[in-house]
């Protein structure tokens, strides 16, 4: 490595670490989600703007598939102002800023992209996902992050979806399907099929069945097509086809949760004054809820919207050129690719309780604590899962939100639902009082501990005058504003 790369690497690691606070933090402390770091007002106007120029141009077909399409780009428009309006969006922080580097090398062996604007949005996710919205516009999911430790690996999948972007692929999709709705043979088709009277359902659901099926070999195709004009701008850019390889095993396994064992329950609820009670981990309440039945859980390969990834890495060893650029130097983004890692799976926790998964942040939060035991925004996040699951006992909620043991769901997550299963909301009051007075107690002027103590201590409901009182302590915008929606939430509606 030169001089010159060695001052630009030394460059790029400052500016990460001191304008993008995600890159330095100490996670045996604490930790504090991205949430001043998100696409500007002005940004996502751009975008929109873009997308509904869609439904204005590119059509001729009859005035019924027009009308279509301009709904499936009004259902996009509106996809990308709910991410925003949620703070789900991640932009211009250290992880972004990283996925923008990989993208730059990508673009930099490949002169038909550096001619096209890019840019990447990262979202709170514990899905491991990535996809194209069209108009140059990625978006990588941290739960897909949390799950590819190495650059070369996240560099196909931004190659991929970059390919999407280049063929134009969701806009095309968009169009196929707004004219087969309304093709008249198919329409034919089925109401021929509903008019049955014998085996009407059958007929129907079969006509369903064979829908998808065409418009998700489509998709598949599509798939295969990203996959190989994809390689193409890997291996130009100078990343092994190994990384490719490595990214769709890692695909290949994002139906499964990553943490499956089983906690010590015990160590973590085991108070001096509430000791831990043996019941709360009695299956009886918790009884598996039905036989499993593969034939309920199988989807068949035709209608799914990816192909068999086994079958795509094949093809993708089939499409490898045996000359490619030369490699690259990556050693500064790996680096910190390594520094961000556990960030990820920090921010697809967040994204838990920013859904109201309260089971489910429950769960990440003390599986975490086995790395991080003194963390305190994790020990947050399970005190205030059990302040929101004992308020939803309260409502009659309960069940809206915790699921019963599935044959399906890892030995760890079934021990979780056992356990809430066995609770009732004055327990999980008594275990969150306990986890603020024996493990945050010592911790001042905190705000998110500031704000679980106003919810354990005002159960009755929130008002405009401790909302308040909360304003003038921590100055936190985002748990003020949690706050001020759940006085909004209690609000009488007006009399008539």
């Amino acid at each position: 490595m030169n001089s010159t790369h060695k001052r630009e690497n030394l460059v790029y690691c400052l500016f990460l670490a001191f304008t993008c606070p995600s890159f330095g933090q100490d996670l045996s402390y604490d930790f504090q989600p991205a949430r001043n770091f998100k696409p500007s007002v002005q940004l996502i106007d751009e975008y929109i703007t873009r997308f509904s120029a869609w439904g204005d141009k590119g059509i001729t077909s009859t005035s019924k598939v027009k009308a279509t399409f301009k709904k499936f780009i009004e259902q996009k428009t509106e996809f990308i102002i709910a991410l925003d309006s949620l703070g789900i969006l991640i932009y211009g922080d250290s992880m972004s800023n990283l996925l923008e580097r990989i993208k730059d090398k990508i673009a930099a062996g490949n002169p038909n992209l550096k001619r096209e604007e890019i840019r990447i949005f990262i979202y709170r996710s514990l899905e491991p996902n990535a996809f194209s919205l069209g108009e140059g516009l990625l978006l990588v999911s941290t739960g897909l992050l949390a799950r590819m430790p190495h650059v070369d690996q996240v560099a196909f999948v931004l190659s991929h979806e970059l390919a999407h972007d280049a063929m134009r692929h969701v806009y095309s999709n968009l169009q196929r399907i707004s004219e087969s709705l309304h093709d008249e043979r198919l329409k034919k088709s089925f109401q021929k099929a509903s008019r049955k009277k014998e085996g009407r359902n059958t007929q129907i659901n079969n006509f369903v069945t064979n829908f998808i099926a065409i418009h998700m070999a489509y998709s598949q195709q599509n798939e295969f097509d990203a996959d190989s004009i994809g390689l193409v701008y890997f291996q130009n850019a100078g990343f092994p086809i190994s990384g490719a390889v490595d990214a769709l095993r890692v695909l290949d396994s994002a139906d499964y949760l990553l943490y499956e064992d089983t906690l010590d329950l015990r160590h973590y609820f085991n108070f001096s004054e509430y000791p831990f009670k043996s019941y709360w981990l009695d299956t009886e309440n918790s009884a598996l809820h039905w036989e499993k039945d593969t034939l309920l859980f199988v989807i068949p390969d035709s209608l799914k919207s990816h192909p068999d990834c086994d079958e795509r890495i094949q093809r993708i060893r089939n499409f490898s050129t045996t000359s490619m650029a030369a490699a690259l130097d990556v050693s500064t983004e790996e680096l910190a690719m390594d520094r961000l890692k556990d960030v990820f799976r920090f921010e697809s926790l967040e994204s838990q309780i920013m859904s109201r998964d309260y089971v489910m942040a429950l769960y990440l939060s003390l599986q975490f604590q086995t790395q991080f035991s003194e963390n305190i925004y994790l020990k947050s996040v399970t005190t205030h899962a059990l302040i929101e699951l004992a308020a939803a006992f309260s409502r009659n909620e309960f069940l809206e939100y915790v699921e019963f043991a599935d044959r399906d769901y890892p030995a760890g997550y079934n021990q979780m639902l056992t356990f809430l299963h066995n609770m009732n909301s004055s327990t999980l009051y008594k275990l969150a009082s306990y986890c603020l007075q024996e493990k945050l107690a010592s911790v001042s002027d905190h705000a998110y501990i500031g704000f679980l103590k106003v919810l354990n201590d005002n159960r009755d409901g929130i008002t405009e005058d401790i909302v308040s009182l909360y304003a003038q302590q921590y100055r936190d915008e985002y748990f003020i504003d949690i706050l001020k929606a759940k006085t909004e939430f209690q609000m009488p509606a007006p009399k008539k």
